[in-house]
Order: structure tokens, then sequence, then C-alpha cells
């Protein structure tokens, strides 16, 4: 018996003696250590009150489950913090569906604006500002092929190619759904994640920069002419197109200067750098807050009521159809081009990609008679989701580019 409690005992300093000899007293028994002058009885009754403690194992249940949490989540945070500003756009879509009066509370309108969507395109630009590095521009400046093909493709290319075969079809129930993707069409290349991909793709970085710089600063002024001719939200829409580079001045290419010329202190390029994580956090959820104002107004109102399975199905594959268009287009007149392999991969992936901050802002200022924003900002949330994380990576790793998250 002596060595039964010898070993029972030792079971129990292997996991937590105070704990279970605290569960022995409170089952009503007394403790007396294993060897005591007690005598059998005494070692018995302590040690099943250690057994009792163990025997259940709460505390070593409760360990295993922190620790498969905690394993757990250290696998899946990267992924989520890859994918944080997909998987907030989804929620925040889907929470404005579910519940919208919230997100109608927060977007009333002032002189026919929502005050905090305008305050999120401004702060989604200035932080693209802050964060915009062109010290490696001018290496871009040799590979002219590689720039012009790279111009051309993004601001006229794509937009009529994109813009004009969406025109051609019409989505059930919900025509908004195409008037969304013909603005989103119309926009230049994506501000991060395009040279993002590139890098992982290992393709040229210093020409990703270049394109990502000189098309989102050019789109201000090309946007609504393109709009203008190319676009036919109906015959009661009129589109002012001097209104609408003047709304894009001051919301798009404002900050985004101002942002740049903070960047030259060196203070403020320490501050970034320290302050990265948080600064994207702000514009992941500048970004964020938009589709939530307006899907939760579309709801609120009603417009979601046409909404069918049939019509998000159709959105889904025309926007992956029309990704695959551009992918393919540009890599052909790579190839057509003979670009070096890290050319080609830049071009390829920076020139089929759409960026959404800038696409939001625009329908934030189209008249209402173009179309319901709240379905329209849908229709780009989409198209965006289907690009940036599927269509062009898996390409690039096709391609044999590597490329990856």
């Amino acid at each position: 018996m002596g060595g039964g409690e010898r070993m029972t005992t030792a079971s129990a300093g292997d996991g937590n003696d105070t704990s279970a000899i605290s569960n022995g007293i409170s089952n009503g028994s007394t403790h007396h250590p294993a060897g005591d002058k007690h005598g059998d009885g005494g070692g018995d009754s302590a040690t099943v009150s250690i057994t009792n403690g163990v025997g259940g194992e709460p505390v070593e249940e409760e360990e295993d489950q922190a620790s498969c949490l905690r394993r757990f989540w250290r696998r899946a945070k990267p992924h989520i913090v890859k994918h944080l500003l997909a998987i907030s756009l989804i929620i925040a879509i889907l929470f404005a569906i579910a519940v919208p009066a919230p997100g109608v509370l927060f977007g009333t309108r002032s002189g026919g604006v929502r005050p905090l969507q305008i305050a999120c395109v401004v702060a989604v630009f200035l932080v693209s500002g802050l964060k915009l590095k062109t010290d490696e521009v001018k290496a871009a400046f040799t590979n002219y092929k590689a720039w012009m093909w790279g111009l051309f493709s993004i601001m006229f290319l794509t937009v009529t190619v994109g813009i004009s075969l969406t025109q051609e079809i019409t989505f059930p129930d919900v025509p908004d759904f195409r008037n969304g993707l013909v603005v989103f069409w119309a926009m230049p290349t994506t501000i991060s994640s395009g040279v993002v991909l590139t890098q992982q793709a290992h393709g040229n970085y210093a020409l990703s920069l270049f394109l990502t710089s000189v098309t989102n600063v050019l789109s201000v002024f090309t946007i609504p002419p393109m709009l203008t001719w190319l676009a036919e939200f109906g015959t009661s829409v009129s589109l002012d197109v001097g209104k609408l580079i003047a709304k894009l001045m001051y919301s798009v290419f404002g900050p985004l200067l101002v942002g740049k010329l903070l960047r030259q202190s060196e203070w403020v390029r320490d501050f970034v750098t320290r302050h990265n994580w948080h600064l994207k956090l702000v514009s992941i959820y500048g970004i964020v807050i938009i589709p939530w104002l307006t899907v939760s107004e579309a709801r609120d109102d009603g417009h979601f009521d046409s909404v069918t399975a049939a019509a998000m199905f159709a959105l889904i594959g025309w926007a992956l159809m029309i990704h695959l268009v551009f992918l393919f287009m540009n890599a052909a007149a790579a190839t057509v081009l003979r670009l070096a392999e890290p050319e080609r991969r830049a071009v390829i992936i920076i020139a089929s990609q759409k960026t959404l901050p800038v696409a939001v802002t625009v329908l934030g200022f189209l008249p209402d008679s173009a179309g319901e924003e709240g379905l329209m900002i849908v229709a780009c949330v989409i198209a965006h989701l289907s690009q940036v994380r599927g269509v062009v990576d898996s390409f690039c790793v096709w391609r044999g580019g590597g490329g990856g998250g």
C-alpha cells in the first residue's frame, strides 16, 4: 500500500499539488501526508483525495484547451492579418445587411454627403501618401516598353474593355451591380497590394511603384471623362466632369499629396516605420466603414429585397471572368514586347488590378440617378475580392513566379 501511495502522490506532484489537496479537503477528507503516523487509513484518505483531485483532470483539461487555442491562434494569425481587409469587408457587409440601424445612424447625411464617409476617404489617402515610396521609381524609366504598356493598359485598355463588355450583360433583378462594375473597371491600379504581389512574384519592384504612383495621380483627371464617354447609367444621368474632378482633387489627390510631402521629413518617415501596423489599420478600416455605411442605408431602404442568389453568382462569375481577360491581355502583350521576366511579372500583376478606395470614393460623388450606392459598392467589393487574392495570385504561381499570399 505504501508503494501505491508513493506512486499516486508522485502523479499528483506532476500535476498541481495545491489544487489536488484543496479538492480533497472540499470533499470532506482530511489530508494526511503519505507515511504519516496516522496509519494506512490516513494515507489512504490522502491518496484518495489527491487521486480524486487529479482523476477528473479539470486543471489539465483547461490547460490542454488553452494550449490548443494558443496553437490555433499562432497558426491562424498570419493568415488573418494577411487577409484582414477581405475578412473585414465581408463581415461589415453581412453586419450591415443583418443590422442596418447602426450604419444608418453613423451615415447620416449633411449637405448631401456623409461626413464620416468623407473623413474616411481623406484618412485612407493621407495614409497612402505617408507610406508612398517613390525613391526607386527613377529606375523604371529605363524599361520604357514596360511602363508605356502599363500606363496604356491601366488607363485605357482595361477601362474600355471592362466597361464595354460589362454593359453588354444584365444581372438578374439587380441592374445596379452592372453600374458598380462599370465604375470599378474605370479605376487605376491598386495602391499597395499590387506592389506587394509583385515583390512576392519576384517582379520589378521599381516598375510596380512607378505604375502605381503615376496612375493613381492621373486617374483623378481621367476617370470623369472616361465614365462620361463609356458609361451608360441611363438617359437621366448626367455627369459633371469638372465637378467630379474637383471632388476627386480634394478627397483623393489632396490628401495623397499632403501625405507624400509630409513624408519628406525624416521624423515622419520614422513615425511611419514605427507605426506601420497602426497606419495600416487606419487605412483598412477607413475603407471598410464606407461599405458598412452605404450598405446599411440600402438595406434599410429595402434595396436588397431584390437581390437573389442568381444575381450574386452572376456578379462573382463575371468579375472573375473580366479579371482573367485583363490577365491574358497583359500576358500576351508582355510576350509580344519581349519583356524581361521581372518586368513581365510586374506588368501582368499591376496592369490587371483595380483599386477599391478610389472606386468607393467615386461612387459617393455620383448622382443618385446613377444607381443605389450600397448595391454598386457591393459589386465593387466582390470585384476587388476576386482579384487580389484569387486570380492574380494563382496566375503568378502558375507562371512560376513564386507568388504567395
